[in-house]
């Protein structure tokens, strides 16, 4: 059964065309190991330099996600505790309302004195406060930090890319340095240039084909990774009541049936491994189709 029969039927189909597309025999590489530094990028990267990194190295600006206001607003918040507390006091549909308190240490005992209240509108980002100084202050940094992305973000996002691009194997529990399949080398160069542009830096080293310790290493790489990926599938699932939509069950299916394609395509290359994954891939499938008819029974019995 080829590897294209076994696609599942997702909405993003670039990485399985990749994979399939990919004339493995031609190449005398597995794959890379690659890691990468985000520090030199930056603590505050402007919004717009990153978004035009990435059309730059041909890869999605929508990967550069929108920050919502409330989000943004925890960051700010990190600049505006110095000497104060704060505390959210009302969360409500459309705004969350936090409370400022001043802090000073006087006669070797802390004391706190209240500073003013401050209301977020979560939708537009819009600040109301009883003091305006500190509304104004506020709304600047909320501001910048809706402008802006951290070194940390750019980390997130890259794992986002190769997660719904490519597959990332971690090589050690760390995880600070991955295993990157050959049939993804156009994606990692795009990667590479994108963090380039922004003054990161994207390592890869060659895994070449043939060499019993590195195959043994890829092969235990790769076998690790589709592992956790089904235990975190079964981790998700076992967390669905009644509330849960059927979108996100079908997710969740879609999911499974990503790691099913995985396991198939490198079949050849796992050997053993590969049966042993389809079991703990078909035990992990049988307990999410239990979970959903225990959930229909439910919802039939309570209607």
């Amino acid at each position: 059964m080829s590897c294209a029969t076994l696609s599942p039927d997702t909405t993003n189909m670039q990485s399985v065309r990749e994979f399939v597309d990919a004339d493995h025999n031609q190449s005398h590489l597995l794959g890379w190991v690659c890691s990468w530094d985000t520090d030199k990028a930056g603590k505050d990267i402007p919004l717009d330099r990153i978004k035009s990194a990435l059309t730059t190295a041909g890869l999605d600006e929508e990967y550069a996600k929108e920050l919502t206001p409330r989000s943004a607003f925890s960051r700010a918040c990190k600049d505006l505790k110095t000497d104060r507390v704060i505390r959210r006091v009302d969360d409500a549909e459309k705004t969350v309302k936090f409370q400022f308190t001043h802090e000073y240490l006087s006669s070797g005992q802390f004391e706190y004195d209240y500073e003013a209240m401050l209301e977020l509108d979560k939708d537009t980002g819009s600040i109301s406060c009883t003091v305006h100084e500190l509304g104004v202050l506020a709304k600047t940094l909320l501001d910048k930090c809706m402008a802006h992305r951290t070194a940390s973000d750019i980390t997130s996002m890259v794992k986002r890319m190769f997660t719904e691009r490519a597959d990332l194997y971690p090589i050690n529990s760390k995880g600070v340095a991955y295993f990157v399949s050959q049939s993804h080398v156009s994606f990692i160069e795009k990667v590479d240039a994108f963090l380039l542009a922004l003054g990161g830096r994207l390592s890869r080293f060659p895994v070449p084909k043939g060499n019993d310790a590195g195959d043994r290493s890829v092969r235990d790489a790769i076998v690790s990774g589709l592992n956790d990926q089904i235990e975190q599938l079964n981790t998700i699932i076992e967390t669905w009541d009644d509330t849960t939509r059927t979108t996100t069950m079908a997710k969740k299916a879609e999911a499974f049936k990503m790691v099913r394609f995985k396991v198939e395509c490198h079949r050849q290359f796992l050997q053993s491994q590969a049966e042993t994954l389809e079991t703990a891939l078909n035990d992990a499938v049988a307990k999410m189709l239990s979970k959903i008819d225990s959930l229909e029974k439910k919802e039939v019995d309570n209607a």
